[in-house]
């Protein structure tokens, strides 16, 4: 009886705690320091393309998407372009290679594509600028660019004129395409940016700015441009910098304005010196300078996930001008997607969020995301850690249908608040009755977790160690897991865990030492023979390689050391 008492008074107090907690988190939530809610997602994988690819550009066109350019496996830029149609990607040759170039969807109907890396490995720019008939599915090159560019910008004004700035380890200058035929130089940009933002100000002219200059390196003032007009101060890029997104689309995908209005708006994303991200308001009514403002959210902006997973952001403020949403995309590194919805985009006050997340999902990383016409995200491609191995995996984040009702609900706030509090108290009680009980079950599931992890690794070590596996220089982790008859993203996981480093990495170690060893014992050996023993592709990659891990060339190292 005394036992039941007991019990009884701990709940009772438990739910006064609770309930005080649940006050504090409403109250919370109309100043914006409230947790954002979670709401699952469905994902819908579709049909893998057939180049692996990233730095590519991403559109929709009569019902297809298109993929155009980018750099596929070992870092190669690729003259390819595929579209999905009849539940297969459809491979095309464009003119020219646009490895980390930029387009956008012309008055016309056909897509222009212009700039990106000369040759391999990101390096350089180039000029050529070409169109993408989607009627006919055909490419034609017909012009280039006044400055050659990579990673540069575009913006489509209302007159059907092209604004054009950014580069990448160049010059950077503001040029302006007419929409048809030519470019011509409008003004230098002194350090310049990569990947700049432009927003539209008025019909004929546009802000641009940026918190990185063309070598990537932090810009040390807050000043914006004008295509038309003096440069300007951004009192706010003081403490709060723009993201730097190197895949994105061009900046219309951002407005919130209302033209007929003379309204221009867009959103984007800033930082602050701590790392934590807010959304910024650019507006201008064509008649003054541009207003950058904080958006006032009832929920701060979610830096976290799913078990406390950082959540890495990689696309802009793609706002769905149909339902007046907007949608922010990331993945965290165990293969989730995340996309923040912004309920009521439009609004400036008291804005209400929801960051809808998927299960773990295989080959997720940086890419370009894309809102299609039907209110969904499709995701394209991509690369994890390394820009040598992008992925061909191809998902659809399905928010047309199930994002209107609950993200909608946030702006019924004072409704809803009471069915929610009693949800939270009585979910909140029996979490705390049974967190006790399952917590030691938690820790021995754990324990016996981290044995079987490290019982795996000394696995993978003495196969690489007895077997060497690593001498076969098509080694891939696929293999490995079916040697241990487990799964890939297993062996992935507990390599970084364990060893805190990449599965090539981890590979290349045991290659790097074992071409030690044969310089020490065989120091008549050319030095690609050496790497072709040692379990390398080739020379260069071997070079590479040991000076990443060395600090030393091949020749150095034996010089040193033999």
């Amino acid at each position: 009886m005394m036992h039941e008492n007991l019990c009884l008074i701990r709940r009772s107090a438990a739910t006064v705690i609770i309930c005080l907690v649940s006050v504090f988190s409403l109250m919370a939530q109309s100043s914006g320091t409230a947790d954002c809610p979670m709401q699952k997602m469905e994902l819908k994988r579709l049909p893998d393309l057939n180049v692996p690819r990233v730095s590519h550009v991403v559109f929709s066109a009569n019902g297809e998407l298109v993929v155009v350019g980018g750099h596929t496996t070992g870092f190669v830029p690729t003259a390819t372009a595929e579209y999905l149609k009849d539940g297969k990607w459809h491979l095309m040759e464009s003119a020219y290679e646009h490895d980390n170039g930029f387009g956008v969807m012309l008055k016309s109907g056909k897509l222009l594509i212009i700039g990106g890396h000369e040759k391999s490995l990101g390096i350089g720019q180039t000029y050529p600028a070409e169109l993408y008939d989607p009627e006919t599915h055909s490419f034609e090159g017909f012009g280039c660019l006044d400055t050659k560019r990579s990673l540069a910008q575009v913006m489509l004004l209302d007159s059907g004129n092209v604004v054009i700035a950014g580069n990448w380890y160049a010059d950077d200058a503001i040029e302006v395409f007419d929409g048809k035929q030519s470019f011509s130089h409008v003004k230098k940009l002194g350090k310049g940016f990569v990947r700049p933002y432009i927003f539209q100000t008025s019909p004929d002219n546009v802000v641009i700015f940026g918190s990185q200059d063309t070598y990537g390196k932090a810009r040390d003032n807050n000043t914006a441009y004008l295509l038309r007009g003096d440069s300007i101060d951004v009192p706010l890029f003081s403490e709060w910098h723009s993201v730097m997104m190197f895949n994105r689309p061009s900046d219309s995908v951002s407005f919130v304005g209302d033209k007929k209005k003379g309204i221009y708006a867009y959103l984007f994303l800033v930082k602050n010196d701590d790392g934590q991200i807010a959304i910024t308001r650019m507006e201008s009514d064509g008649r003054g300078e541009p207003r950058f403002s904080l958006l006032s959210t009832t929920h701060r902006f979610p830096m976290k996930g799913v078990n406390g997973q950082e959540i890495m952001y990689f696309g802009s403020v793609l706002v769905n001008q149909n339902t007046g949403k907007g949608y922010i995309t990331g993945y965290d590194k165990e293969g989730r997607f995340y996309t923040l919805c912004i309920n009521n985009v439009r609004a400036k006050e008291n804005v209400g969020m929801t960051l809808y997340y998927t299960e773990p999902q295989e080959n997720v990383g940086y890419t370009e995301p894309l809102l299609t016409p039907e209110g969904n995200i499709v995701v394209t491609g991509g690369i994890g850690d390394s820009n040598f191995r992008p992925f061909s995996s191809v998902y659809m984040l399905c928010l047309g249908s199930n994002d209107a009702e609950f993200c909608s609900s946030m702006g019924l706030l004072p409704w809803i608040l009471a069915v929610v509090f009693l949800i939270i108290v009585a979910l909140l009680c029996l979490f705390l009755f049974r967190k006790r009980r399952k917590s030691h079950i938690e820790e021995e599931r754990q324990t016996i977790d981290d044995t079987v992890e490290k019982q795996l690794m000394d696995r993978i070590c003495q196969m690489m160690e007895q077997e060497k596996l690593f001498l076969n220089s098509d080694l891939k982790l696929s293999d490995v897991s079916a040697v241990l008859s487990t799964n890939s993203r297993y062996v992935s996981e507990t390599i970084r865990n364990q060893r805190q480093t990449s599965f090539t990495q981890f590979v290349n170690g045991y290659r790097v030492e074992h071409a030690k060893k044969l310089m020490k014992e065989n120091t008549d050996r050319k030095i690609a023979e050496i790497a072709t023993l040692s379990g390398f592709s080739g020379e260069s990659s071997f070079f590479r390689t040991f000076k990443s891990f060395t600090g030393v060339t091949p020749k150095e190292w034996i010089a040193q050391n033999v």
